[in-house]
């Protein structure tokens, strides 16, 4: 089967329309060359929509901005991989440094909005237009780090900056967002990708849009075969959302005994319902038993016997990465 990328995919969509006029087709070779020209209008010309698909991973300066603290004594020592702001919780200027990675990651988003407002407006002058909407499509198919939350965020704060001439125009009135890097669970708890749609400052002059982008994306959801759920939630803050790729489950039978332990930890988190002061003084009496067995003239007994502590510290551990909690606390309540 080969594969068709979301990019693609939505320009194949877009060609089965009827109404739709790719921009490219309209202009002769070399006319306006000193303007940029946007993808497509629609709608009897009343709608200039962009395309525009976040392809570079941001993921590499999350790790360069981290790498510059890990030094730090006030660094946590964080069992597996968390999630960042379960690292940056503990830092004094956590706020700060997560500040700096939202801008640094969030750069691919902000060049896709400035660009897509030039494109829009250029394209306006271009056919002699009276405001139509200006319409940009951002695509994520696969960018981890580039969740829904970053990019709303950041794209909302783009479409109400202020000008250097003091004002808050943008030729962008609707974004239109769609995810295949990720998903949320929907109400009845399949799980669903993100289609959301964003209002600029000047939407609220087209009240007609919302019928036609309600048939737009319906129309999308069935080029794709895929129900269309809609959710009622007035901020994307209270959404989960998780990475889309495969997790590919290990069978049981290939499982190490450590999976093993995990997998029945996850099904019965026993430590959950403690503070974090209690997990860790678990986690602090766990070291304190098994400490003796592994000194050189420790005693010795089979490892069937320690097994049930071995369990117990893997459950520790799966507990303090959930939680993010610092293991620098440990090593302090070990040497008191």
């Amino acid at each position: 089967m080969t594969f068709v990328t979301l990019e693609s995919r939505f320009k194949q969509f877009m060609a089965s329309l009827s109404g739709v006029e790719p921009i490219d087709a309209l202009l002769p070779p070399g006319s306006f060359e000193n303007k940029h020209r946007a993808d497509y209008l629609w709608a009897d010309r009343r709608v200039v929509m962009e395309l525009k698909t976040l392809k570079v991973d941001p993921s590499a300066k999350v790790e360069a901005e981290l790498s510059q603290h890990q030094d730090r004594n006030d660094f946590p020592l964080i069992y597996g991989t968390v999630e960042l702001p379960k690292i940056l919780r503990h830092l004094p200027d956590g706020d700060q440094i997560n500040q700096r990675i939202y801008r640094n990651i969030s750069r691919s988003v902000e060049t896709a909005v400035r660009s897509a407002e030039t494109q829009i407006s250029d394209t306006e002058e271009i056919f002699s237009l009276l405001k139509p909407v200006g319409l940009l499509v951002l695509l994520n198919e696969s960018i981890d780090v580039l969740d829904p939350q970053v990019v709303v965020r950041r794209t909302s704060e783009l479409l109400t900056r202020e000008r250097t001439d003091g004002s808050r125009y943008t030729s962008i009135d609707f974004v239109w967002l769609l995810f295949e890097s990720h998903a949320t669970q929907a109400p009845d708890g399949s799980m669903a990708r993100p289609s959301i749609l964003l209002e600029g400052p000047t939407a609220c002059k087209f009240d007609w849009f919302i019928p036609a982008f309600n048939w737009l994306q319906t129309s999308w959801s069935a080029f794709n075969n895929t129900p269309l759920r809609h959710a009622s939630i007035e901020k994307i803050a209270d959404i989960s959302f998780r990475s889309a790729k495969p997790d590919n489950p290990i069978p049981p039978d290939r499982q190490t005994r450590q999976e093993q332990w995990e997998r029945r930890y996850q099904m019965t988190p026993y430590l959950r319902s403690l503070s974090d002061d209690k997990v860790l003084e678990h986690g602090t009496q766990l070291v304190q038993l098994l400490t003796p067995y592994f000194l050189k003239d420790g005693p010795r007994v089979p490892m069937e016997r320690l097994e049930p502590l071995f369990v117990k510290w893997s459950n520790f551990l799966q507990e303090s990465r959930h939680r993010g909690l610092n293991l620098r606390h440990l090593q302090n309540k070990l040497q008191l």
